[in-house]
């Protein structure tokens, strides 16, 4: 059947509704897209806006177009004929960074990409990359500082509103377009190539301080083997320079882990020389996991996807137990209405939702890129959302009762206790910990799954820059050079992470968690949403989905992305940029210097988008607008007229905003395949 239905289309036919409706249901029934021994000549044929042509080596169907003009049946049948195209290998096991290099492989020999080897793999990795330590670190500490029970109710509000909208968009981007992050925006239009470099820059940057928070619990669960657990004896004389901590767990935190000062004290530029070490253990393991990628086998994803719930479990039972944790909770879940007025926490309350599903960050779009065209990404992404959420507000229980027990010991009320910033959780948790029989246990197996949460987040990160470079080629990044490549990022993470370890390393992590976690990632999402809605068309977005995958998007979906989560973003940014500019918007102990490097980390993501924005102007200039992948045109002229400007055709640039929503005319111009969609004669 698909041989004649080949020999239709190539004699100008169209196929019936009947003969559609057969070829559709025999094609997913034979499985052809995973069916390895399925001979790539039953692959049908790919249709072109100027008629059916045999598909050619170098052409990955970045040619089709999708016109009004032509019929709907065709349109279908050029998109189906991606997904119904050769066979490809599946790659188990690999991070993003080794799937890069073979797609760069498989692109010089012709070959297709590569793939996850199954769907459950691709899964747990984006679960990995999205629940870590948001959740379990940041999340607690986030309710803290913004009213407890006021801050869930922004939450939920943003994380279903504006954080799963854009979450979706990225999976199904990076699995339409087939591209990772920084290919697939300059191929939707080449000016918006910045977006790309952006995503990878703020990854990156934001991996300096979050492989600090792995390097804590490195410390953590080094000390966890001496009996009694050193954060369970008041005044520990050993490291002790002032008792001004409420606690022996503060105490130890801010005495003994961190010696913690602000900026003011001269001696805030001091390295924490144990803390250094545990630093270049944190970033070993992320260059030997990049390195040789990660095998998993069922039982082992079994474990590591369940075992910090039964931790948290543990925990939480023994939390809700202590005496005074009722009044934790009831600080928790009792919302404070006066709060919901201040924009700042709704602007944090977005930002959680961000950070903690990955949104922005580039990872899923690589991720996304190697699943097969027809996974249904939408329920994948609504699972990771619930499954995320109901992380951080179970996180939330374990430390609020915690906290309540913390305040009742005191005599003040939970609001009031002095516990706060990065070093909550590991205050909070490690109390729990203290309480409960064999401490010792419990505390080696809540750290090691505190790092195991951490770490895949962290490769994520690092993951995202190093394939960004690595398949531009920049410099030395060159997929012979992968392992050095990977040395130099991890080494270069490692120097910029000494000024995390010094004795103002955590207000240091407060500057970069604003600046970067926050304003940076709501630019960035805000030009994903352009490049998609407005333009490569969200209608258009829309029918590739269906096409490919058999789902249908929900129209409330299309309606958040272009008519609430823009104007949402854009209000974000400016009220993130109006709080930031407020002279104590930091508070006494940051000095101005601290607001000069948040503004540069800030800025550095919006130059990038406008630099990448002009080459691209400048490229389009150069080369006229033409789809990526496409040759640049070619015109005879009459050079032999005595007057030859008169006879010479006038090449007109087509808006570039309709080349990419596929509605620019075609009018005589030829190339070296044939008419070239996005010139105008």
């Amino acid at each position: 059947r698909s041989t004649r239905f080949q020999q239709q289309l190539e004699e100008g036919n169209d196929l019936s509704d009947d003969a559609w409706a057969d070829l559709v249901r025999s094609a997913r029934t034979l499985g052809f897209e995973n069916d390895p021994g399925a001979p790539a000549g039953t692959a049908l044929v790919r249709v072109r806006s100027d008629g059916p042509h045999k598909p050619q080596d170098n052409d990955d169907g970045r040619n089709l177009t999708r016109r009004a003009s032509v019929p709907a049946r065709v349109r279908r049948m050029a998109t189906l004929s991606e997904t119904l195209r050769s066979p490809t290998t599946p790659v188990r096991a690999l991070s993003s960074v080794n799937m890069a290099v073979a797609s760069i492989d498989a692109e010089k020999h012709g070959r297709e990409r590569p793939q996850w080897g199954s769907r459950l793999e691709y899964l747990l990795s984006v679960i990995g990359f999205a629940v870590g330590l948001g959740n379990v670190w940041r999340a607690p500490k986030l309710f803290m500082e913004n009213g407890g029970g006021a801050f869930l109710i922004p939450y939920f509000v943003m994380m279903f509103v504006v954080g799963m909208p854009i979450f979706v968009l990225e999976l199904g981007a990076g699995q339409i377009f087939q591209r990772t992050t920084c290919k697939l925006w300059g191929k939707i239009d080449r000016r918006l190539a910045g977006v790309g470099w952006a995503s990878a820059f703020v990854a990156y940057v934001g991996s300096f301080y979050y492989n600090v928070v792995i390097t804590w619990s490195v410390y953590y669960l080094g000390v966890s083997f001496k009996s009694p657990l050193p954060w369970t004896t008041a005044n520990p004389a050993a490291c002790m320079r002032n008792a001004t901590a409420d606690t022996a767990a503060e105490q130890y935190w801010t005495e003994c882990v961190t010696h913690s000062t602000h900026f003011t004290d001269p001696e805030w530029t001091t390295v924490n020389w144990p803390l250094a070490v545990c630093l270049a253990i944190a970033w070993l393991v992320c260059f030997f996991a990049l390195r040789q990628g990660i095998e998993s086998s069922g039982k082992v994803v079994l474990v590591t996807a369940t075992f910090p719930y039964v931790v948290l479990f543990v925990l939480f039972v023994r939390g809700v137990t202590l005496e005074g944790a009722a009044e934790g909770i009831r600080y928790f879940v009792t919302p404070t209405f006066s709060k919901l007025a201040e924009p700042s926490v709704w602007i944090r309350a977005a930002n959680q939702c961000f950070y903690s599903l990955g949104a922005g960050f580039g990872a899923h779009v690589s991720y996304a890129s190697y699943n097969p065209r027809s996974t249904p990404f939408f329920k994948d992404a609504v699972l990771v959302t619930v499954v995320n959420a109901a992380t951080s507000i179970f996180a939330g229980f374990v430390v609020f009762s915690i906290l309540g027990h913390l305040a009742h010991e005191q005599g003040v009320p939970v609001q009031q206790l002095s516990i706060g910033g990065p070093g909550l959780a590991f205050i909070a948790y490690p109390t729990a910990i203290s309480l409960i029989p064999w401490g010792n246990v419990w505390a080696l197996s809540f750290f090691v799954m505190l790092g195991m949460l951490g770490i895949d987040s962290q490769l994520g990160t690092v993951e995202v820059f190093a394939t960004a470079l690595i398949e531009q080629q920049v410099w030395f990044f060159k997929p012979e050079n992968q392992q050095r490549s990977i040395a130099f990022i991890c080494a270069l993470g490692f120097v910029a992470g000494i000024g995390f370890v010094t004795y103002g390393g955590v207000d240091m992590v407060d500057v970069f968690d604003y600046y970067i976690a926050l304003y940076a990632l709501f630019v960035v999402c805000f030009f994903e949403l352009f490049a998609v809605v407005y333009v490569h068309g969200v209608a258009q977005f829309r029918e590739q989905v269906r096409l490919e995958t058999g789902t249908t998007l929900p129209g409330w979906l299309l309606f958040l992305w272009k008519w609430v989560n823009m104007p949402v973003l854009a209000v974000l940014v400016g009220l993130s940029i109006y709080s930031a500019a407020q002279p104590d918007f930091l508070g006494p102990e940051f000095p101005p210097w601290t607001l000069g490097l948040g503004w540069a980390l800030a800025s550095a993501p919006v130059l990038i988008l406008v630099g990448m924005f002009f080459r691209g102007v400048h490229r389009n200039a150069l080369k006229g607008r033409y789809h990526a992948g496409d040759h640049p045109p070619t015109v005879k002229i009459d050079r032999t007229a005595s007057k030859a400007k008169a006879n010479q055709p006038q090449l007109e640039q087509a808006s570039p905003w309709d080349c990419a929503r596929g509605r620019s005319q075609m009018l005589g111009v030829s190339g070296p395949k044939g008419p070239r969609p996005g010139i105008k004669l």
